[in-house]
């Protein structure tokens, strides 16, 4: 690939940063401002950080092993009715007439929980740093920073180049690549399997009440709730796009220099623009399709059809509703721009800003289609 290819792939209008690693960015800055002669993030803001994240970390090993022991009772109490519980030895009599109290303390741990961990990875990104700046960064912070983090990834990873002519063996890339898909099959258990347990234990909370509807709806609203925030600080830790808008004084310089240049520039942003936004649409797709499936298979429930969830069935309606939702998104987005530039609509002054207001209409209808067709896909199942 040419440079002037390479230079074209860089154009890009996002940017995906965590919210983590721009605080340490910033962090860096303020590090580099203070000087050599740093009085206020030496050893010792190492040490008060270090055990501020022992505390977090002992808080959230505490709230996690109290919302497992929770969210297991209840599924153990699922099928339980009247009959005691055993758990661990002990006998837990009657405990399927307080799963609303237990769901609902349960649900509760879990904000604390998401926000106790990304605090703890917060404070060790900035102890990190803080060991880099003190140690010059290299092998001298590769091997000091065991003295106050747990890394032990460390042990297990041996360097692909030992020294100026000693390589690692083939052996030991294979292995590596089996252990990381070990642990990448584990890691993908682990969520599944809470997920389906959280999923499970709130189904039967839903659907087999033990106190009056009232108390039953809010206890369900508000653990749904607690999940779907847990979700939202997971997401706002993952890396975020952020509008870079220096690359159009690029593009302004590239016009004036090469027209050639500029055309490949446009065409690489309008491709990944593209893409982007098909990947927004099946995103969208799916979400709606997922929560009025639940909806529906819920009130049928409710209702004593004795309708159950099927993966086969949820796949096959997901995909239809996906390709359905997609293609007529597309539809949508091509008969506007037919329309507009074919008749060029003279209602405002400036056809900019009739574009603009047009557009917001169009956005409109985009996000009810594929709403409203997963309504009518699902229904139509039922």
């Amino acid at each position: 690939m040419s440079t002037e290819d390479t230079e074209h792939e860089k154009m890009n209008d996002l940017r995906w940063k965590t919210t983590v690693s721009r605080k340490v960015e910033e962090f860096q800055r303020v590090i580099s401002r203070a000087g050599e002669k740093n009085d206020y993030f030496d050893l010792d803001y190492v040490s008060r950080l270090n055990e501020k994240s022992k505390e977090l970390s002992n808080l959230g090993l505490k709230l996690s092993l109290l919302y497992f022991l929770l969210m297991l009772s209840l599924y153990l109490s699922k099928d339980s009715g009247d009959q005691p519980l055993n758990l661990f030895g002990y006998s837990l009599e009657n405990l399927g007439k307080y799963k609303e109290f237990i769901l609902f303390c349960a649900a509760a741990v879990v904000p604390f929980m998401s926000v106790n961990y990304a605090y703890k990875s917060y404070l060790d990104a900035l102890k990190k740093e803080c060991l880099r700046s003190i140690t010059g960064g290299g092998d001298v912070y590769e091997y000091y920073k065991h003295a106050w983090l747990n890394e032990p990834w460390d042990a297990l990873l041996k360097p692909r180049k030992i020294s100026d002519n000693i390589y690692s063996h083939k052996v030991i890339g294979i292995l590596l690549i089996i252990f990381l898909i070990l642990i990448l099959v584990i890691a993908a258990s682990f969520y599944i399997g809470a997920f389906l347990l959280q999923m499970l234990v709130v189904f039967d909370v839903a659907t087999n009440p033990s106190s009056d509807k009232f108390t039953n709806t809010f206890v369900v609203i508000f653990t749904v709730s607690s999940i779907l925030l847990s979700w939202v600080v997971t997401i706002l830790r993952a890396p975020l796009p952020e509008n870079d808008y220096s690359i159009y004084e690029k593009l302004n310089k590239l016009k004036s220099s090469s027209e050639e240049d500029y055309t490949k520039s446009l065409s690489v942003l309008a491709k990944r623009k593209d893409f982007r936004r098909f990947i927004v649409q099946i995103a969208y797709a799916l979400t709606c399709y997922l929560a009025v499936y639940c909806y529906v298979l819920y009130q049928n429930w409710t209702h004593g059809d004795g309708i159950e969830f099927s993966w086969h069935l949820f796949l096959q309606g997901a995909s239809i509703a996906i390709a359905s939702s997609v293609l007529l998104m597309e539809f949508v987005n091509k008969l506007f721009e037919k329309i507009f530039f074919t008749v060029k609509f003279k209602s405002r002054d400036s056809e900019i800003e009739a574009f603009m207001v047009s557009r917001r209409w169009v956005r409109w209808v985009i996000i009810l289609v594929p709403l409203l067709n997963s309504i009518y896909l699902t229904y139509d199942r039922f």
